[in-house]
């Protein structure tokens, strides 16, 4: 995609922000326990709340449909968020025993690179807005980002190696999967939900569907009453891949003929009309157009590998215990 929404850029730094998120939403749910202890360092529920709720916020907005995140769904994921923030705790001490610091023209280096992704200040302020994030809230995922660099990925970066042969028998054994994926160019137009009463929301639907039937031009209907960031560019989206959005949308927009529209989709935020630029089919990759693709695979690999290995270490000669309410299922782990 040639501009992508600030959601999907920073999704993964995002469980690592400020507890400004969502402050008040989990202020009201009561008490601030301790949830896990990392040496000398705590893991409040206000903490792992505030998270939670941005993550939450994060799956919603990609889902097709309105459907509550279950229960079930929920413990998942706080327990995932448990580990990630223990995790996050550990490289921090790590990069304070190394002496390993980030500075402020390094952070605003990566907050402009993710600003002129975007076509003006106005359409990146509004995405910023729409995720409901501060420039603060990227200052500070960017600095864990360049700390994890600095800490251990510049470092295993030089160490790690693929080898020509690597590269060909990965290509021999997996010829057949290697393709250059389906890609479609959309347009977009969004209405949001937020703070209008469902017939104010409606008469706005209507009248995007009115000017589509009297024969506006789907870019002109988009700059007319289109809320989305990618107004100003007629809502064009660039390509998108197989696997860039959420199952049930991504069921839809693959499904469309050339020009076609979809009919609205419901969203948490609001409601989205696609149109269908451009289907670019799948085909095999040669071994000259996939080599690049499978050496970044195979480092990807072996980093991930060295990645588990370096935490495992660093979660041994630390002290951690997650609380949890039976005690039973409490662990500790010290040198």
């Amino acid at each position: 995609m040639k501009v992508r929404s600030i959601q999907i850029m920073i999704v993964c730094l995002a469980l690592f922000l400020s507890e400004r998120t969502y402050g008040e939403e989990v202020l009201s749910k009561g008490t601030n326990r301790i949830v896990a202890v990392v040496d000398n360092e705590i893991i409040t529920q206000l903490e792992l709340e505030h998270k939670k709720a941005f993550l939450l916020h994060q799956i919603k907005q990609m889902q097709a449909d309105s459907r509550d995140i279950s229960e079930e769904e929920q413990r998942k994921i706080e327990k995932e968020l448990i580990e990630k923030l223990i995790v996050n705790k550990l490289i921090m001490q790590e990069a304070k025993r190394q002496n390993i610091v980030v500075t402020e023209e390094e952070i605003n280096e990566k907050i402009e690179s993710v600003r002129r992704r975007f076509p003006n200040e106005e359409s990146f302020r509004k995405n910023l807005q729409q995720a409901k994030l501060t420039i603060e809230d990227l200052k500070e995922s960017y600095e864990y980002e360049l700390i994890m660099h600095k800490v251990f990925f510049n470092k295993a970066r030089g160490e790690i190696t693929v080898s020509p042969r690597e590269i060909e028998d990965f290509y021999k054994q997996h010829r057949t999967d290697l393709k250059e994926q389906e890609r479609v160019k959309l347009r977009n137009i969004f209405i949001r939900k937020t703070g209008r009463l469902p017939e104010e929301i409606s008469r706005k639907l209507d009248s995007v569907m009115t000017a589509l039937k009297e024969g506006l031009s789907f870019e002109e209907t988009v700059k007319k009453y289109s809320e989305g960031a990618n107004a100003i560019m007629g809502g064009e989206m660039g390509e998108i891949r197989r696997g860039e959005l959420s199952p049930n949308i991504e069921g839809i927009i693959f499904n469309l003929k050339q020009n076609g529209v979809s009919d609205w989709i419901e969203t948490e935020s609001g409601f989205y009309l696609f149109k269908m630029e451009e289907n670019i089919a799948a085909r095999p990759l040669s071994f000259s157009e996939a080599q690049g693709q499978i050496r970044t695979l195979l480092l990807n690999r072996k980093m991930d590998e060295r990645f588990s290995i370096w935490v495992a270490k660093l979660k041994e000669r630390a002290y951690i215990e997650i609380v949890e309410t039976n005690p039973s299922t409490s662990r500790g782990a010290s040198e």
